[in-house]
């Protein structure tokens, strides 16, 4: 099977990650932009709450969503295969432990949603504080 024959299975077919709720596909793709963002050259960004896009070195790539606990790419270039290989990579790695802390984080009564709210907001404030540090640095040599 080539590359783009297999890039098209899972684009159809996708991958069963038998989640049992929205709440736990929610949680996944939060997860999952996390994982991307805190790889080399890539920037990963939600969509809504059951997609997240992927850049590469500033190229939209690709989208990558759940629907009904089925994991599917959506490339927007040619070659999406480092992408597939990555998210191959989570899956094989980090899928039962994403479904640990989400079962553990359910099960406990913490609130997930506002938990990942939480987090995206001080991600915000942290590129904020950076890019006011960076326009203080740009003025001080006058």
């Amino acid at each position: 099977m080539d590359k783009t024959s297999m890039i098209s299975s899972l684009q159809e077919f996708g991958i069963d990650l038998k989640l049992e709720s929205l709440a736990a596909s929610r949680f996944y793709v939060a997860t999952m932009i996390e994982w991307f963002s805190l790889k080399d050259g890539y920037t990963a960004y939600i969509i809504d709450e059951y997609e997240l896009g992927v850049e590469i070195d500033g190229e939209n790539v690709a989208s990558i969503e759940i629907v009904d606990s089925i994991l599917r790419i959506n490339s927007m270039v040619d070659d999406t295969y480092t992408v597939l290989l990555d998210i191959l990579e989570f899956v094989a790695t980090k899928h039962d432990q994403v479904v640990r802390v989400f079962d553990y984080l359910e099960e406990n009564g913490d609130d997930i949603n506002s938990l990942v709210l939480e987090e995206q907001h001080l991600e915000e404030q942290e590129e904020q504080e950076e890019e006011e540090s960076e326009e203080d640095t740009d003025w001080g040599w006058i």
